[in-house]
């Protein structure tokens, strides 16, 4: 039923749908194994004594004590939680063949929003998922280009491994360029052009009014009241849409010194949260932030430039964003204005008038 308790401390172990066995980080006397699958990896380095982080497809969190060779029966468990995520995953698993054996059929690419016509796969953001997991497979490889079939420009999904390499296309660069970062070695050096940090996204929601008022107040809290820690967020991610791209990292604190920069997490944000957890801060940072300060051209196809995922530094969980240059502008609206930012050394700098118009013509 299940590998050596060690095997669990290694990341090399650790792989996207396995079963495993973990305890949850609030499971301090670890009396409660808890069984499922592999949604998301959450250590970066290669061991940790006490056990690979990860997310079980329920969104629990907690370390790999050990790989199972398969899930324990739901109804012998008599976890309707757990249920749901197997159920999830065999349509996921069934979605998967649909969409590789459509492809061969075809043997054309698709984009995702003509594949979910296409297959009845609703809603789209299911069918975006599923070939990313295909691509992190490399059953299939995605690539910005003109869709033949809706003629617009979008990420395109080609078959991958059945084709040779001369003809599979180079994968779409935000996954490419993310595979090729050392997330702690890029935290390591510190904030450039194309790194950023911030300590929150949710440190001014419950700022009182004496607060909000104060003289001490920053810019931003005298603009923008409790939603100025997210309008941060929402420019910070324009500016590198709209300059060569790059990261943008939640939960590490800027040391001003030369000492090294402070680790201090997300965790705590979490009790801020509908849903406190990985997936609900995901959520809050595409509802609240992307959906509501972006265009639609941006938030409509935000998994084309945009990937959210969440790392552990020092048994931290830290939100990394990882964000692709846009083919278009990026601008943000903010109480029914305009703005237009770009990353300039390493800050986030706003254009306007004759300026922005300018950098817009050279720039897209």
């Amino acid at each position: 039923m299940a590998e050596s308790d060690d095997a669990g401390k290694h990341l090399e172990n650790i792989k996207i749908g396995l079963a495993v066995e973990i305890f949850l980080k609030e499971d301090r006397a670890g009396k409660n194994p808890i069984p499922g699958k592999v949604r998301e990896i959450l250590t970066h380095s290669s061991f940790h004594p006490h056990g690979i982080m990860v997310q079980l497809g329920d969104g629990k969190i907690g370390r790999v004590q050990r790989i199972l060779t398969e899930v324990p029966d739901v109804e012998q468990q008599n976890t309707s939680s757990y249920g749901r995520e197997d159920s999830h995953l065999r349509n996921t698993r069934n979605n998967s063949e649909k969409i590789e054996q459509f492809l061969v059929e075809k043997g054309e690419p698709y984009c995702d929003d003509c594949l979910s016509e296409s297959l009845s796969i609703y809603p789209r953001q299911t069918i975006n998922q599923t070939c990313r997991s295909l691509e992190s497979q490399g059953m299939i490889t995605r690539q910005r280009e003109i869709c033949k079939f809706c003629k617009k420009n979008k990420i395109v999904n080609h078959l991958g491994e059945r084709q040779t390499s001369s003809q599979r296309p180079i994968p779409s660069k935000i996954y490419q360029k993310q595979e090729e970062i050392d997330f702690v070695q890029l935290v390591k050096n510190g904030e450039n052009e194309f790194v950023e940090f911030k300590s929150s996204v949710l440190w001014s929601k419950n700022l009182t009014e004496e607060q909000l008022k104060a003289p001490t107040a920053s810019r931003e809290v005298r603009a923008f009241g409790r939603e100025a820690s997210k309008v941060i967020i929402a420019k910070a991610i324009s500016g590198f849409l709209n300059t060569q791209g790059g990261n943008l990292v939640i939960g590490v604190k800027e040391n001003k010194t030369q000492e090294a920069d402070d680790i201090i997490g997300i965790e705590s944000e979490f009790g801020k949260l509908e849903d406190q957890c990985t997936d609900g801060y995901r959520r809050m940072i595409v509802d609240n932030i992307i959906r509501k300060y972006f265009h639609p051209d941006i938030y409509n196809h935000f998994s084309d430039y945009i990937k959210i995922t969440f790392p552990e530094i020092d048994e931290k969980i830290l939100c990394w964003i990882n964000i692709s240059k846009s083919e278009v502008p990026a601008f943000v609206t903010i109480q029914k204005i305009d703005y237009f930012f770009i990353r300039l050394d390493a800050e986030t700098r706003g254009l306007e008038g004759k300026q922005m118009v300018e950098y817009c013509k050279k720039r897209f």
